[in-house]
């Protein structure tokens, strides 16, 4: 919430009235260097291209405990998909199959919800089973950074987080391309209680998932049932509605919803700031058409790259949100206080933004390879 607040009171204020395509482009605007703003644009497409290929990887992995077929067919199919829909219908193409796979995503998590505390025997019995192994221990303030879960590290951890996300370009781009700032204000608004619900409902999935199979006395990876622990809820997906016709596949269809709208979004913002921060400085006579036709390419390209990341990230073993916090944290955590001081610190100048972002990003790499 103290994220997305951030986005209410700094990113539409500043960046609504700019209509920058490229996030990058205040930084230029700010320190009166092309330098900064070209920097800041690889490492913000770096993050993208990590972040496409985990949310790829994932879908793939979880489509694969469900049907069995290879992960990587999915990753090849999930992205191609991707790249063809935003390459030919641009970032609108991308925001309204967003909303139609977000409709998919979060019906599908109600239905494993209520099927799933049925079958286990209500709400009570699902957390009859989860508090005495400490999954509903909300607040634990033991103050040592390493361990995973406690509430310093959620609040912290997760706050800057989603600050990280009120810079992201996938995000100012869609806020500034609606009709007026009041309307900018109402879907910041309206997306802080909508983030909150959805996280709750997904961590809820997971205590049912537990209370599921502690039931059943059966431990999914133990067992060798299935291999990754990412493939814990599309296997209780398949197991919980054995005898409902119709039902794994809509998730398979929730699955690839969930996919699609990470990839599209940012393979869509690679392409933009791609554009706007490399390509037209450098082909300022080339005509609109021309380039159009250059950021369709950097899609394609994109997408390719997005299939190699995949590949390299079934190599890092553990929960698929452990992953993305750990390699993306590295990046996006010194890119958000880059930002934050452009903004706020008057005095902040280009050494001090390149000493800052190089100290911060090799000191998070070097902590988290420890």
């Amino acid at each position: 919430m103290v994220g997305y607040l951030m986005m209410f009171f700094i990113t539409i204020p500043l960046f609504y009235p700019l209509q920058i395509t490229s996030v990058y482009e205040y930084l230029q605007m700010r320190h009166e260097s092309q330098r900064v703003r070209q920097m800041f644009m690889w490492l913000g497409n770096v993050v993208s291209l990590l972040y496409a290929g985990i949310v790829t990887f994932g879908a793939a992995i979880g489509m694969e405990g469900v049907t069995g077929i290879s992960a990587w067919i999915y990753v090849v199919v999930l992205t191609s998909i991707a790249v063809v829909y935003t390459s030919i219908g641009g970032i609108k193409a991308v925001v309204v199959t967003d909303v139609v796979q977000g409709v998919i995503m979060i019906a599908m998590i109600f239905a494993v919800l209520i099927y799933g505390c049925i079958r286990v025997g209500g709400l009570s019995t699902v957390i009859e089973i989860n508090w005495p192994k400490g999954r509903l221990r909300v607040f634990d303030f033991d103050p040592n950074p390493l361990k995973r879960h406690t509430f310093w590290t959620l609040v912290i951890g997760d706050g800057w987080m989603c600050a990280a996300i009120i810079f992201s370009p996938p995000l100012v781009q869609r806020l500034n391309s609606v009709r007026s700032i009041g309307d900018a204000r109402k879907v910041a608004a309206m997306s802080i209680p909508a983030f909150v619900i959805v996280q709750i409902l997904i961590m809820c999935e997971g205590l049912v998932a537990y209370a599921y199979f502690s039931q059943k006395g059966c431990d999914p990876i133990a067992s060798k049932q299935i291999s990754n622990p990412n493939q814990i809820i599309p296997y209780l997906v398949t197991d919980l509605f054995l005898d409902v016709p119709g039902i794994s596949g809509l998730y398979l269809a929730a699955l690839c919803s969930a996919s699609l709208s990470s990839i599209s979004s940012q393979l869509g913002s690679i392409s933009a700031v791609t554009s706007e921060d490399f390509i037209r400085p450098r082909l300022k006579v080339a005509s609109e058409k021309k380039l159009t036709q250059f950021s369709k390419l950097i899609v394609v390209l994109a997408g390719v790259v997005c299939i190699g990341i995949a590949i390299l990230i079934s190599k890092v073993k553990g929960p698929m949100g452990q992953i993305t916090g750990s390699i993306l944290g590295a990046v996006q955590g010194p890119m958000t206080c880059v930002f934050l001081l452009s903004i706020f610190v008057r005095c902040t100048t280009r050494k001090g933004i390149y000493t800052s972002i190089v100290v911060g990003v090799c000191f998070d790499l070097y902590t988290r390879g420890r």
